[in-house]
């Protein structure tokens, strides 16, 4: 029999189980980052009830089923070389799978520690090599032919976009590239792939202010219309960065906020960062604020946050606006943000408060808008030479321009007539306050 045991200091549930060689021995399954206690409890489970099959087959002589050999194709090498320690399994030759699908389990199964919506990417990539290829596909016998007609199949079959395509091909690749690092494989027969994602002109929409403006009318609650202002005016990526989003991240104060991103909490500053309270987002914050009374919940979207498809609910938001829902609904809005703040400070600015860097933006954000036209033509710009040369070489300052020449109100930033109300001083005191608590009001 095999016994199962939670240590909460470490997160991680223990299964002990005796052999034939009655020595008593402890496998380990960890709770995933992010993962309920149920989750990581149902695994632990799962694999006492195998290992307790297994030591049945072993004791009886039946042969193993087909779902037990499965298993033990995928188990990760540290839990196998404590079975064959328990002579549960013979020990491996140093060989490895060399045909797809047990090559392909064995790959997903070494990396099941990772976040759940990385899991889901991988086996989008997974499922499409095995429908194309078979299970039962020699790693050896893919070629590079073969490459090149995956990729045509994603395409023409499967009737995949572009980026999507050179994502499944970058995953793919790196699936393979496991059989080299084993040295199943000399060379990665799916090496030649693109896999650079690339952007796409074709589904770039600017969100005009006057659009957002009406779309933020048709938001059904105040917390629609946060989310909405956080993705067109803060440039969050949604539903990632709302989700973890509280109101001790807001600092009134100081006028800004901080952003946890999931996408780059890999990265130095473990995916924080700092974002401007914007005018519009202070508004918004506000509303929300005031909607949710006296005592709101810890995190500032407590119901949308829960949501992970947060897509069809604005395009109904933007028909009912009597708007055309535009392509890349969040995205759209982030990219036109970061346009917009593009043109009034420098891309080190923008792209520190966006979280992307520079050349992403340009690939994937920053776009061209009718405005830009229409400045050019009129010549209602701020000129490259700050003076201009005269015939005989002399310099001598341009002149002012007048009045109608003036360049409009941009895009994106509240007028005095759209300015958000002020917050109300509080009587304070003249102690210093405690830099990230808000500083206007306690959600406590």
């Amino acid at each position: 029999m095999a016994s199962v045991n939670y240590d909460p200091k470490k997160t991680r549930f223990r299964i002990r189980f005796v052999a034939a060689d009655g020595i008593s021995r402890c496998l380990s399954i960890s709770q995933r980052k992010n993962e309920r206690k149920a989750g990581a409890s149902k695994r632990a489970y799962s694999l006492a009830g195998n290992i307790e099959c297994l030591i049945e087959c072993r004791a009886t002589g039946t042969a193993l089923s087909p779902s037990l050999r499965k298993w033990i194709e995928s188990l990760k090498t540290s839990h196998r070389k404590t079975l064959e320690a328990a002579g549960l399994l013979e020990a491996q030759t140093g060989e490895m799978p060399k045909v797809l699908g047990p090559h392909l389990e064995r790959w997903m199964a070494d990396r099941a520690s990772q976040k759940k919506s990385t899991l889901l990417v991988w086996g989008h990539a997974k499922r499409n090599l095995l429908d194309f290829f078979g299970a039962d596909k020699p790693l050896a016998e893919i070629t590079e032919g073969d490459a090149e007609r995956f990729e045509r199949w994603l395409t023409d079959s499967e009737g995949l976009a572009e980026s999507t395509v050179r994502k499944r091909c970058g995953f793919a690749k790196q699936m393979m590239q496991a059989a080299v690092a084993d040295r199943i494989l000399e060379t990665n027969p799916l090496q030649s792939l693109k896999v650079a994602a690339e952007g796409n002109p074709d589904t770039q929409y600017f969100v005009s202010l006057e659009e957002s403006l009406r779309v933020l009318d048709a938001c059904p609650n105040a917390e629609w219309r946060c989310v909405f202002s956080l993705a067109r005016w803060g440039a969050l990526r949604i539903p990632s960065e709302i989700q973890k989003l509280r109101w001790s991240d807001i600092n009134w104060e100081h006028d800004r906020f901080i952003v946890h991103a999931t996408k780059t909490e890999h990265h130095k500053q473990k995916g924080k960062r700092l974002v401007p309270l914007f005018p519009e987002l202070k508004q918004a914050l506000n509303d929300l604020w005031d909607e949710l009374g006296s005592q709101p919940s810890e995190y500032v979207l407590p119901n949308i946050r829960q949501i992970t498809n947060v897509n069809p609910q604005l395009g109904r938001i933007i028909k009912r606006a009597g708007l055309e829902v535009w392509p890349k609904r969040w995205q759209n809005l982030r990219a036109t943000r970061a346009t917009e703040l593009e043109r009034e400070f420098p891309s080190h600015v923008v792209t520190g408060w966006c979280g992307h860097t520079e050349r992403i933006a340009k690939e994937h954000y920053w776009m061209t808008v009718e405005e830009d036209f229409r400045k050019a033509a009129a010549g209602d710009f701020v000129p490259f030479l700050s003076q201009q040369v005269t015939e005989d070489g002399g310099n001598e300052p341009h002149a002012e321009p007048t009045a109608h020449e003036k360049s409009p109100e941009k895009q994106g930033f509240a007028s005095d007539r759209e300015k958000p109300r002020r917050l109300p001083m509080e009587d304070n005191g003249l102690e210093p306050m405690t830099f990230w608590l808000p500083a206007r009001r306690s959600p406590n």
